[in-house]
């Protein structure tokens, strides 16, 4: 089994429900430049699947959980502790080390295609699915009102740079510059981080994960169920999902195990 994965599994503690779209925080200096049309995945287990269609929310964990999958995550690159400043700094790591720790993360594959490696990540038994969509149409749910509002939940989609962190800073601009940093072994990975930033007016700080409503059917371009899952797998998807508003020609088997063209 890997001894890594994208998603963190839950923890036991209280969660918060988002019922209305937050801000989308874009244009912003760490965001991704162009919400364009390319494609994200999100892969995940059966039963997290079926905790989506039946509760209508993904599910965003909160930032610091990160490190029980890569102990490396916010961490600081070695030049952020070095030259003349880097003493002066130590305040400033230390709050945005802090602040990045209560901001909640919902991961992607950034890649035209499936993934194989992804597959195997995600229930290389077959029981598995990816959902498919574009980062425009991820976007589009969301408020494009202001997005300075410190009272209102806020989006901003993240591009996760890989670094070596022997030789490559973090910087000190605000915490998304940390918490969109990730090492190079896990490159592969390709990962968006959608993260959400609470309102201030909350004053909740002991949230370990915050599920956030979409509409499931509108939101997605397809679901792709995992190439070694036998055929009543497919079907018991296509039914299920069918039940709570997905057409079910949005389901899709994966064609990567298909037999080769002689």
């Amino acid at each position: 089994m890997p001894t890594f994965m994208i998603h963190p599994e839950p923890l036991p503690g209280p969660t918060h429900r988002i019922e209305e779209p937050p801000t989308l925080m874009h244009p912003h200096g760490c965001a991704i430049s162009d919400l364009d049309d390319r494609a994200i995945w999100r892969y995940m287990d059966l039963p997290k699947y079926l905790s989506l269609l039946s509760t209508s929310a993904l599910y965003f964990t909160r930032a610091d959980q990160l490190t029980e999958m890569d102990p490396m995550e916010r961490s600081w690159g070695q030049p952020d502790l070095e030259g003349e400043m880097a003493e002066a700094n130590a305040k400033a790591r230390r709050s945005l080390h802090e602040i990045m720790g209560k901001d909640f993360v919902n991961c992607w594959h950034l890649n035209e295609y499936e993934s194989a490696a992804m597959w195997d990540i995600y229930g290389n038994i077959g029981a598995s699915v990816a959902i498919k969509t574009s980062l425009r149409r991820f976007s589009n749910m969301f408020s494009t009102g202001d997005f300075m509002d410190a009272d209102r939940w806020r989006m901003v989609p993240l591009e996760v740079r890989y670094l070596d962190y022997r030789k490559e800073g973090v910087g000190y601009r605000n915490a998304f510059d940390l918490l969109r940093s990730k090492r190079k072994s896990y490159e592969h990975e390709r990962e968006i981080r959608m993260t959400l930033t609470q309102p201030v007016s909350l004053g909740v700080d002991d949230l370990v994960g915050v599920h956030l409503r979409v509409d499931l059917p509108a939101a997605v371009d397809g679901i792709y169920v995992n190439p070694r899952a036998p055929r009543w797998v497919f079907e018991a998807v296509t039914t299920t999902s069918e039940r709570f508003g997905i057409n079910p020609s949005m389901i899709h088997q994966s064609a990567l195990d298909e037999t080769p063209l002689l």
